[in-house]
């Protein structure tokens, strides 16, 4: 498959003595409040930036609102979910989910709504999660040694 949307994922989870998940950064923040407003539950998380920053972003007084994107995953042993998410802070919305096991995406209605410099197009959410379920060692918790808690180890993303 051509890719025709430009990303980086950088996996968000920790993963200590193989069984203790972490999850870091500010993505943790929105992870965190997802858990707590939502049924969801998640063991892979990864930010997602996009080359073009205009992709939803919108601007308010000549500037970006420097929103961020989040990829909230669930790996299980019959599937995988995906969910892309727009947050702020430590709040935010889901654009779309994916089971791999369904080929068709859910768009939120927050996000048909959503007032931006440029949407997604479901195609373009499609092959974003494509790739991920393709690949999904792209997300998948970034192993730590077991001595090795410092904090200056850990993999940030601002």
């Amino acid at each position: 498959m051509q890719a025709t949307i430009k990303f980086i994922l950088t996996p968000q989870m920790t993963m200590y003595n193989k069984d203790n998940l972490t999850a870091i950064g500010r993505s943790s923040l929105l992870a965190t409040w997802v858990t707590i407003t939502t049924p969801m539950t998640y063991n892979r998380l990864a930010t997602i930036e996009f080359e073009d920053p205009d992709i939803l972003q919108q601007k308010e007084t000549g500037r970006y609102t420097n929103y961020y994107h989040v990829i909230i995953g669930e790996v299980t042993e019959e599937d995988m979910m995906l969910s892309l998410w727009v947050a702020k802070d430590h709040v935010g919305f889901v654009v779309a989910m994916q089971y791999r096991s369904e080929e068709e995406i859910e768009l939120s209605d927050n996000y048909k709504a959503f007032p931006c410099e440029r949407k997604l197009t479901e195609a373009e959410i499609k092959e974003i999660f494509a790739s991920i379920f393709q690949n999904p060692s792209v997300i998948e918790p970034v192993e730590l040694s077991t001595g090795d808690k410092s904090i200056d180890n850990l993999p940030y993303t601002e």
